[in-house]
């Protein structure tokens, strides 16, 4: 995989409420994110997540957060939906039937504006903490991407996928209708237990036909909002796809998503980094707290944490995560608490590497000496040299907690 793509990550760091327009902050999930990605685009739910980093972190923190040119926020309606509400096609009799239209904000300034208005109460910021809180807000926000799409963007590209994919009524769009009965029925659907046709109307309209009421009972109006939820399934994952095509970068995919692919998403699936399962491991292991249960005033230090993503250590300790899939739980607490690890990190601390330098150029000025020196040195430098994750893990990270 390209590793500047692999080096990105498109997502939130929210949880929705059901039943709710609101959102809660999964400050573990955002943490990740900083430790893993070196650019993240944050996509955003109607900026709902800045007072709630800013309650987390701090209102300072935050605007220092949003000071960093690797980060940008996409804050916009850009989806692929399905014109009129079930209701609305049964009075109709028009049931089975799936238009597909392009939501987008009219007016994407105004939009980004009128997000930022509706968290005002929730801030609890002064009026000129708020108007800078506003400017750095502003200077991260992806308005190009808002705007108008053109027929050759990733967007438009990714809507004509997904419509063509719906059209053929593929395994993806078989497996996505599958999955949704499965959620709304809270049964086990087997593999190819319904019987689906698609046909296409014109390039936005189909007709749905279908076994669902007679194998399982559903009537009309419930068999038309369980297609319409596997179709949309479909397009929203084409919808990733297309985040991803714009940003060169991984893009946060869901479950459904997975259980949807056929082949070729599979190895799409397949081939993205395991990081964050294994970024969970090494901190459960290690014994850090889950941000989101900190409490007491105890706080991350996200200055701090900003400060050593940008760390040599910090890159290394990506490298690190990606080849800990195949490794056991007891071989990496081997690596993280081991004696050569600990001595290697110590030894290449500052005051130990400026010891070393001073003893090394004594040695060089008596004669036959520099020789042996250079040996041990390589010796150092072979057996105890710093592993550079570890020390991120035992030394760099524990300074990002007060």
């Amino acid at each position: 995989m390209n590793n500047s793509v692999r080096n990105g990550y498109v997502g939130g760091c929210v949880t929705t409420i059901a039943g709710s327009p609101d959102v809660v902050l999964d400050a573990d999930h955002f943490v990740a994110t900083l430790l893993l990605s070196e650019r993240y685009v944050l996509h955003s739910v109607r900026l709902q997540e800045i007072p709630q980093l800013i309650q987390v972190f701090g209102y300072e923190p935050v605007l220092e957060l949003l000071d960093s040119k690797w980060l940008r926020i996409k804050c916009d309606a850009n989806l692929l939906g399905v014109k009129g509400s079930a209701a609305e096609l049964k009075a109709n009799g028009k049931l089975l039937n799936y238009e597909f239209i392009g939501i987008r904000a009219t007016d994407h300034p105004k939009y980004v504006t009128d997000s930022f208005i509706e968290i005002h109460p929730s801030l609890s910021l002064t009026k000129t903490e708020q108007d800078r809180l506003e400017c750095a807000v502003q200077d991260r926000i992806d308005f190009e991407a808002g705007g108008e799409l053109g027929v050759d963007s990733p967007e438009s590209k990714a809507n004509r996928a997904a419509l063509d994919e719906i059209a053929g009524c593929t395994s993806v769009v078989r497996r996505a209708v599958e999955s949704a009965l499965a959620d709304d029925m809270k049964i086990v659907v087997e593999s190819d237990s319904i019987i689906l046709k698609i046909q296409r109307i014109d390039n936005d309209n189909f007709r749905a036909y279908s076994n669902l009421e007679e194998k399982f009972g559903l009537p009309p109006y419930r068999a038309h909002q369980v297609i319409q939820e596997g179709l949309l399934r479909v397009t929203g994952m084409y919808g990733n796809l297309g985040l991803m095509d714009r940003y060169s970068a991984m893009v946060g995919f869901n479950a459904n998503d997975f259980q949807l692919s056929d082949l070729k998403l599979q190895l799409l699936s397949q081939s993205l980094p395991s990081d964050r399962a294994q970024l969970a491991r090494v901190l459960s292991m290690s014994g850090f707290p889950s941000v989101n249960q900190l409490g007491g005033g105890e706080k991350l230090k996200l200055e701090r944490l900003l400060e050593i993503r940008e760390w040599k250590e910090c890159r290394q300790f990506r490298n690190w995560l990606s080849e800990l899939a195949n490794r056991s739980d007891e071989e990496i607490k081997d690596e993280l608490g081991s004696y050569r690890s600990w001595l290697g990190d110590c030894l290449n601390l500052k005051a130990t590497r400026i010891l070393r330098f001073v003893v090394g150029q004594a040695a060089g000025l008596v004669p036959g000496v520099g020789i042996a020196w250079s040996f041990v040195d390589d010796f150092f430098l072979d057996r105890f040299r710093r592993s550079e994750p570890v020390a991120f893990v035992n030394r760099l990270l524990p300074s990002v907690f007060s």
